[in-house]
């Protein structure tokens, strides 16, 4: 019993494993609300869930980093 006190903590005593962590986009949803209606920016982040799992906000952020470039229709 005293041994297993001793132990190092493995990522999984650490909290929930990586694949269960989610980003909240209700922030940007918020900024988004504010562009003009038809900015490419706002028509994606408004269709999205207000969180999505890490690995997807990590893959679609630089997407939307380049869409703030663009101009409104």
């Amino acid at each position: 019993m005293a041994a297993a006190a001793l132990e190092a903590p493995t990522l999984h005593s650490l909290g929930p494993p990586a694949h269960t962590r989610t980003v909240s986009l209700r922030r940007l949803k918020a900024i988004a609300e504010r562009m003009g209606p038809r900015h490419p920016l706002r028509l994606v982040l408004l269709s999205e869930p207000d969180e999505v799992p890490w690995e997807e906000y990590a893959s679609k952020s630089e997407i939307w980093f380049r869409l703030l470039t663009l101009k409104e229709d």
